[in-house]
């Protein structure tokens, strides 16, 4: 990205008071006082908004109003005069989001074992590894496991093993899963 890019990016969030730590919002284009697709706003996602959007007296029964402003749809409403423009920015605040939501899920830490990666911990002044080859979850959901194979620096050779507890566990996977 070429830092004039970077820069009006960064600009534009300013502009639109949006944060690093908030989520970006993803964008629609609207009908403005133009009465015509011309603006761009994020998607409403205000209480009642399902309600407030839909058009009782349409001919032919209810219908959502995707492209309409009402009061619960945040800001900024910007109007371009031009269906192409609004269109052509919506594309680009959206794939902007898309990039920096990616980009966060890549740097994010897991919050529980993943296939493929091993694990250390200390037990009692030892050290204990933990190659987990799956995860599974119970059939409500609630619970999940790391299924896999233990190697305890006090008894040599591997062993199945089991865990729900990802406390004090760290990931030392480097390149390879661990098995050496």
């Amino acid at each position: 990205m070429s830092e004039n890019l970077a820069k009006a990016r960064a600009a534009a969030l300013n502009d639109i008071k949006l944060t690093d730590d908030q989520p970006a919002p993803t964008w629609r284009v609207i009908i403005t006082d133009s009465e015509s697709p011309t603006g761009l706003a994020p998607v409403c996602t205000g209480e009642r908004s399902d309600a407030l959007h839909m058009i009782d007296d349409y001919p032919g029964g209810p219908q959502r109003d995707e492209d309409g402003v009402y009061d619960c749809c945040p800001y900024p409403q910007i109007e371009t005069y031009s269906t192409v423009w609004a269109e052509y920015l919506v594309e680009l605040l959206n794939a902007d989001a898309e990039e920096k939501a990616t980009a966060e899920a890549a740097t994010a830490t897991p919050d529980f074992f993943q296939p493929g990666h091993t694990y250390t911990r200390e037990h009692h002044g030892d050290t204990i590894r933990f190659l987990v080859e799956h995860v599974s979850t119970s059939p409500d959901g609630r619970t999940r496991v790391a299924h896999g194979w233990r190697n305890r620096s006090w008894e040599p050779g591997w062993e199945p093993s089991d865990s729900d507890d990802f406390t004090l566990w760290t990931d030392v996977t480097e390149d390879g899963d661990g098995r050496g």
